[in-house]
């Protein structure tokens, strides 16, 4: 089972470490896994300087001990596979660093996170893939030429744009 975990690092980490793994979105943070029968959720973090690095969130009350991660291949790429959590569990990695103190970080590549106020990642995978609806919006603009036509960039991010007096963010339907 090693041989077989060391060919599905050996590209991701290699690229990953060039600077062109252009999916790596796709390898590190937290993925459903089947391996020889064997189900559950792989989660992988980048912590290069790190002493030590465990997976800690709701499902093992938060302490560092409980689910240390490996160091793969030596290159700073932490992992640990866990049984089956629920989605949108609660989850941060606990990184000791050369000075013994344990920082409490949000998983950089999760696919959800707490709201306002909640620092912590949340375990989310799709079941299927997000089905696009937009083919009528994508055949109108190969037919027009982007260069000759005027163009807006806007960028509002709604949770900071306006708040309620007391500093709360309004929900979207607010």
């Amino acid at each position: 089972m090693q041989q077989y975990q060391q060919k599905v690092w050996e590209l991701p980490c290699y690229l990953f470490h060039q600077g062109r793994n252009f999916r790596a979105y796709e390898f590190l943070g937290a993925h459903p896994y089947n391996r020889n029968g064997e189900k559950g959720i792989c989660f992988r973090v980048w912590a290069p300087r790190a002493k030590k690095v465990s997976l800690v969130g709701d499902f093992n009350d938060w302490q560092p001990q409980a689910t240390p991660m490996k160091q793969i291949q030596g290159q700073g790429i932490w992992e640990v596979c866990i049984a089956d959590l629920p989605q949108y569990a609660l989850y941060k990695y606990a990184v000791e660093t050369d000075k013994g103190d344990i920082l409490f970080k949000a998983d950089p590549f999760a696919f959800y996170s707490e709201t306002q106020g909640g620092t912590a990642s949340k375990y989310y995978h799709p079941d299927e893939p997000y089905a696009w609806k937009d083919d009528s919006y994508l055949q109108w603009r190969r037919s027009r030429n982007p260069y000759a036509s005027p163009m807006n960039i806007y960028e509002v991010h709604l949770g900071s744009w306006k708040q309620k007096k007391d500093g709360t963010a309004f929900t979207y339907r607010e």
